[in-house]
């Protein structure tokens, strides 16, 4: 069997387990997103191009939360903010991210929908972006804070 039909053929039969994952981190009420390169072939130029695995993850053990600790990989071509909104379509809680352009975003896109509970602030230093969403606000510098509301 040709490797590829082999990889398709897993990545169908796995994708269940992923969308369960998926849905699961989804009803979390805090989430840490970050992106990394991954070089995929490009048949038609007989070279690799650049694309990205989104990671979604969840782990409040150090803040005695009780749901186990998960990530989940998604694939997008490019590293547009509109490859993170997509992946998080349907998640309500609080983002953590690191000071990268293209989540300014999920920024506006979120402070307007849950306006007026919701603020952004994308220019705050240091390179952080915070979602202040039901008084609570959640960084990698801060850990939990509560908010004036």
């Amino acid at each position: 069997m040709r490797h590829s039909l082999w990889v398709g053929r897993a990545a169908f039969e796995l994708r269940p387990i992923h969308d369960a994952l998926m849905a699961d981190l989804k009803r979390s009420t805090k989430l840490f997103m970050d992106e990394t390169r991954a070089p995929v072939l490009d048949p038609g130029a007989r070279k690799t191009k650049t694309g990205y695995f989104w990671a979604l993850a969840r782990d409040d053990r150090p803040w005695g939360g009780t749901s186990p600790p998960a990530v989940v990989f998604t694939y997008a071509p490019g590293r547009g903010g509109q490859h993170a909104e997509r992946i998080l379509q349907g998640f309500g809680g609080i983002l953590q991210v690191d000071g990268y352009a293209g989540y300014n975003r999920l920024a506006v896109s979120h402070a307007h929908r849950h306006r007026p509970r919701a603020q952004a602030e994308p220019d705050r230093k240091p390179a952080s972006l915070e979602l202040r969403c039901h008084g609570v606000i959640w960084t990698p510098l801060t850990k939990r804070k509560k908010v004036a509301t």
